[in-house]
């Protein structure tokens, strides 16, 4: 449970009509801490927004958006280069989403350096079927993803399979060796 009054940063690649799942339960958990009376920004890449974006705004989250930039395979972006270090220093949390991406590199390095507490949804990322999908660019910036899932205060997971699946990619040799905080908490479904 976060206490009231936070100041929470979700950062993810995008929150765009392709993103479908992913930008849904951003934005819920975005617009649902700013109803519960707390400080939330969302950053993301630019692109054709969610539908969502602007529900969230009416709700108070702020919205930041940065150009994508070359190589774009990674989601690279120089704006989010130079000026997430000043955002992250400004808030409490800073939640991470998903994997494989510059912004998530970038966003959990800067808290983890900016001693922020870092929380990381890694979304459904170590599934071994998405994992064979562009393999070798996994095996390529894996250790990244590696770095700071062993350095995150929290890693949010929504079932017990995908806890399976941190612990197989952080300790592929011995996955009940793993001792990092994984909390299972399942997606809220909406019924109105």
């Amino acid at each position: 449970m976060v206490a009231q009054g936070m100041k929470i940063l979700h950062i993810v690649a995008g929150v765009w009509k392709s993103s479908a799942g992913l930008a849904t339960l951003v934005l819920g958990f975005s617009r649902e801490q700013a109803v519960a009376g707390h400080q939330v920004q969302l950053v993301f890449l630019e692109g054709d927004r969610h539908d969502g974006v602007r529900r969230a705004e009416e709700a108070g989250v702020q919205v930041s958006t940065f150009e994508r930039s070359f190589p774009r395979f990674l989601f690279f972006s120089w704006g989010l280069l130079f000026h997430l270090g000043k955002m992250i220093k400004q808030v409490d949390v800073v939640h991470v989403h998903s994997n494989w991406t510059f912004p998530v590199w970038w966003g959990g390095y800067l808290a983890w350096r900016n001693k922020k507490t870092l929380v990381m949804s890694p979304q459904g990322c170590f599934d071994p079927l998405r994992l064979h999908h562009s393999a070798w660019k996994k095996r390529l910036v894996g250790w990244m993803d590696r770095w700071l899932l062993r350095r995150a205060d929290v890693i949010h997971v929504t079932c017990e399979a995908e806890a399976v699946w941190v612990r197989e990619f952080l300790e592929p040799q011995n996955p009940q060796k793993c001792t990092k905080k994984i909390v299972v908490i399942p997606n809220g479904v909406g019924l109105v």
